[in-house]
Formats: C-alpha cells, structure tokens, sequence
C-alpha cells in the first residue's frame, strides 16, 4: 500500500510517525496511544489534497516554535488559562460547569488547557496545525490520565471541522495568528450548536501599544498606534509568526459579520504575582501593571 509522508518535520520521538498507510482523512484522530484511520476512497482523497495542497509551511513553522514556547514549561494542566498576563478559570469563572460538555480547544498548541478541561468533566476535542505540539500534549493527559481527541489539521480547513456538534469553543491567543478571521468565526459558529459558546481571548489592544517594533520588546510608555495595522512578528527558535491583534472595535466588528452574539466582555487586570514576574515595582515598566494585558470575548451561536 502507498504511504504518504505527513509529518516531515516531525521525528518519531514525538509519538508521531513520519508516514500513515493511506488510509487516513486530512484531520488524525488520535485516542488512548491508538490512531483510528477512516478507509473510505474520500477520507483518502481528502488527505492526499491536504498533503500536497496544504500549508506545509505554517505547520512547520509552528512545529519549530514548539520548543521556545514549551521551554521551560509554564502550564501543566492544572488550570484553563486564558492569557500568560492574566488569572486562569479557577478565578475567572467564565466556562461554568463543564462536565458532560463537549468542548472544542481550538489551537491547542501543547495542550495544557485540553488537558484541564478534561480533568473538569468536559469531552475535549484538541486541534492544532503541528504534529509536534500536539505530541506534548497527548503525553500531558497520559501524565494526568485523561482522554483528549486529538486532531491534526489545519484550523481554517472547512472539512476538519464537524457541523454543530461543540457547546463550546476554547481559542485561546488563535484567532490573532489566523490568516483568516472572519473564516475562521463563521467555521466556529458553524461548529457549535444553538446556544453554544465561543471563548477567545489575545492580547488586550492597548498592550500593542507598548510594543516597539525595532527593539521587540515591550516599553514602558506607547510607541504604537492603537489602530496600527502592521502585525507583531514573534522571533521563535528560528522562525517566525505573525501576530495582527486589530482593535477592539474590529473585533467586535468581526463577531458581527459572523452572526456571533456578544455575551461578555473581560478585561482581567494582572494578579498581583503576575505584576510582580512581568513589571516588578522596582523596574521602568511597573506602570503597565495598571492596564489590562488580555481581552476575552464571550460569544453565542443564537440560531436556535
């Protein structure tokens, strides 16, 4: 049988081979150490026009990220965090009770909040682009003993998605990386049922003010126009990604055009640890301390 190679940038190491036989769909369902391959002729057609057609580059990209972003590790599944500038759900409480639910983590990335929504009683579906990140969390829920659907597939894929079938979606710091936002909305609204949620949170617009694009850093006083279009380009173990956090009035804007009602607005001011790890007392960067560095938007699928 012919084999395809998926995962070129990814070694064995990481709990994801180089090659399937060919008899997977574009997205890999990944359950309990087992991966569970459909052989239907249009699975297969599907997957062999994501692997030559599809964004081999933005997956790789990610995949070279994953070391910056998990080194040292930050979360451990012990919380659903929503921002590194902000208190998690465990104080936040904007999920409610989540047992019994079936829950979308969109972007999982390493899979630390996939990870602590299963802990709370959710059925959790992970997806992510890259291989790699996903590796770290399937070996994060083995460590806590939970199940996750993992699902390697590109987000802005329509046929990685199925219709109707989350009550909630988690995008936590996604939508921002998205090369298509308002796509990618109108792919969440159709992915939840009537009255289903939509949580996404990024980085809080006035943050990107304090950004200054040729040190890369952040400053202590507003260098960048609130309404600036350029995105933010994070350097990660030698690659790139873009970051375009837009204003609060266009991501309000974009809910609209993608029929998704506004529930809640959050503003998290930094705890008083976060304050001290990010802008101590003592540093030319305490006054940003005294803004919100994460905006969380609470959005519902109203078609009833």
């Amino acid at each position: 049988m012919r084999k395809i190679a998926v995962y070129s940038s990814v070694d064995n190491s990481s709990g994801f081979p180089y090659n399937l036989l060919d008899c997977t769909g574009p997205t890999l369902d990944w359950r309990g150490g087992r991966f569970t391959r459909s052989t239907t002729r249009e699975m297969i057609r599907q997957l062999r026009r994501w692997v030559y057609t599809g964004p081999m580059d933005e997956r790789m990209r990610w995949d070279r990220a994953a070391d910056d972003l998990y080194a040292p590790p930050r979360y451990a599944g012990d919380d659903i965090y929503y921002s590194p500038w902000a208190a998690g759900e465990a104080d936040l409480q904007l999920l409610g009770d989540l047992r019994g639910r079936d829950v979308l983590d969109l972007g999982c990335g390493g899979g630390e909040n996939s990870v602590a929504l299963a802990r709370a009683g959710a059925e959790v579906t992970g997806l992510d682009i890259s291989g790699r990140q996903l590796a770290r969390g399937a070996r994060l829920a083995v460590q806590h003993g939970v199940t996750v659907q993992w699902r390697c597939a590109d987000m802005h894929d329509p046929t990685a998605w199925p219709s109707a079938a989350f009550d909630l979606i988690l995008a936590a710091y996604v939508l921002p990386y998205s090369r298509d936002p308002l796509g990618l909305l109108n792919l969440c609204r159709a992915g939840l049922r009537p009255g289903g949620r939509l949580v996404m949170s990024l980085d809080h617009p006035l943050r990107a003010c304090f950004w200054d694009d040729d040190e890369r850093e952040i400053v202590p006083f507003p260098v960048r126009n609130y309404d600036a279009t350029a995105p933010q380009i994070w350097r990660m173990n030698d690659t790139s990604v873009d970051y375009r956090g837009g204003t609060l009035a266009e991501w309000l804007a974009l809910l609209r055009a993608a029929k998704l009602e506004l529930v809640d607005l959050v503003e998290p001011m930094p705890t008083a640890a976060i304050a001290a790890e990010f802008w101590p007392a003592d540093s030319s960067l305490a006054p940003l301390a005294h803004i919100p560095h994460t905006l969380i938007l609470c959005a519902q699928n109203g078609h009833r």
